[in-house]
């Protein structure tokens, strides 16, 4: 061994650095979840966004969270270089591959240590402090992050333009808007690794995070399920309808949906008691949504509007659907059943042979891609039933054979009525 002790010194000093700023980009990307995705204070949030840096990173957290990976990549693979450097200067050459053996456990040993180093000081220490003490961590990181944005942007449109035409070349679509402030992250920094949370909570905390990814269009009561009050219609059977439904809230059209001038709370028509009723003068507001509004936004409105209901809004104005409260805040903590609420069975069920399954025609399609492995491409649709009748231009019958091309189904018609799919047995096509 003959050491370079100034190149050993210089190497030394160079990853220490590449450590410490390792580390100070995972405090930054942690304190920025913990403060942005779980219950912070309000008027320590107020007091934090005085500092403009901060702001900054919290009005653009998204893009910040790319150039904090663009740097933690760059530390890492600078440690990396750096490992070789400190061997090579440690050694005063390359360990060769005969007569040095001490030299190879040497230089595993030292690899070892930067590697325990790294993972010690540039993460889990760093990883501790933010979570601790989130608002003193991001004021002293903002700066940092914020330069790694700017300064990696060229880079990281160059790498986004290649992975796109890599992504074309093997035909898969790229999700360049995914936000890298990413489920597993956010949920270990909300305390997903305390194993003390209970799984009920878990569940509710990633069907929170998941939410994002969905429309209403995912979730409404398409249009011809709906049950409305029409005022041009016999209005006693519209009443004796609603009532044998089981609702509680009810559309009032003059003459279809697409002319709602409001909503009717049963408990109204219960005050009035018998005698004659004035439809008009019981109607509340009702909120209109687009149909492609995210889900917790479409929750956010209702519940700062202290609304139940929301007629969606389809892409040429006509309403598409109908989405409650309830049903958005299912998609949370999960199905919401009281004693009057009949059992429900799955909307998809394995069929007793094991190759195929039987679909109710209300089967959200989201769940039908994920039990069948399927890739739909029709987005205009939201059930299994309302994709049947799209493919067919009709609504079939009961016994009815056919084959759906795409997303390539065999599908037999189980029941329907003139209105609807009621359920239908599939079977994948193998090719």
């Amino acid at each position: 061994m003959n050491p370079d002790w100034t190149q050993l010194a210089l190497a030394l000093g160079l990853m220490l650095a590449l450590i410490v700023l390792h580390g100070a980009l995972v405090a930054c990307e942690f304190s920025l979840v913990k403060l942005r995705y779980s219950l912070a204070d309000a008027a320590a949030l107020a007091d934090a966004r005085r500092r403009r840096r901060v702001a900054r990173v919290l009005d653009d957290a998204d893009q910040v969270a790319r150039g904090i990976r663009f740097g933690l990549r760059f530390c890492a693979t600078g440690v990396g270089a750096d490992a070789a450097v400190v061997i090579h200067a440690t050694f005063g050459h390359w360990p060769g591959f005969t007569g040095a053996t001490m030299e190879w456990w040497l230089g595993a040993a030292i690899v070892l240590g930067i590697v325990l180093l790294l993972y010690f000081i540039g993460d889990l220490v760093a990883r501790g402090v933010a979570l601790a003490r989130p608002y003193p961590t991001l004021y002293a990181t903002a700066g940092l992050a914020l330069a790694f944005t700017f300064f990696s942007l060229p880079v990281r449109k160059l790498m986004r333009s290649i992975s796109q035409g890599l992504f074309r070349r093997f035909g898969v679509e790229a999700r360049q808007d995914f936000n890298l402030l990413d489920v597993e992250v956010q949920m270990r920094a909300m305390g997903e690794e305390d194993q003390s949370l209970p799984p009920f909570l878990r569940g509710i905390l990633a069907n929170t995070l998941r939410s994002r990814d969905f429309k209403l269009t995912d979730v409404l009561v398409p249009r011809h399920q709906i049950i409305f009050l029409n005022l041009q219609g016999d209005v006693a059977a519209s009443l004796e309808a609603a009532r044998l439904s089981g609702h509680t809230r009810f559309p009032l059209c003059d003459g279809d949906l697409d002319r709602c001038l409001g909503l009717i709370h049963i408990k109204d028509l219960y005050r009035l008691g018998s005698g004659p009723v004035d439809l008009r003068a019981l109607k509340r507001d009702i909120l209109r949504l687009p149909q492609t509004e995210p889900l917790p936004i479409a929750l956010e409105k209702l519940l700062r509007q202290k609304m139940h209901m929301a007629l969606a809004i389809g892409e040429f104005g006509g309403v598409s659907g109908l989405v409650t409260l309830e049903r958005l805040i299912e998609e949370v903590v999960g199905d919401i059943q009281d004693e009057f609420d009949a059992s429900e069975e799955k909307p998809i069920k394995v069929l007793p042979d094991g190759r195929g399954f039987r679909v109710a025609g209300l089967a959200p399609l989201r769940d039908v891609e994920e039990t069948l492995g399927l890739i739909i491409t029709n987005t205009d649709i939201a059930t299994f039933g309302g994709l049947v009748t799209s493919e067919l231009g009709r609504i079939p019958v009961a016994g009815e054979h056919f084959i759906l091309p795409q997303p390539g189904l065999e599908v037999t018609i189980d029941e329907a009525d003139a209105r609807r799919v009621i359920s239908a047995t599939v079977r994948r096509i193998t090719t």
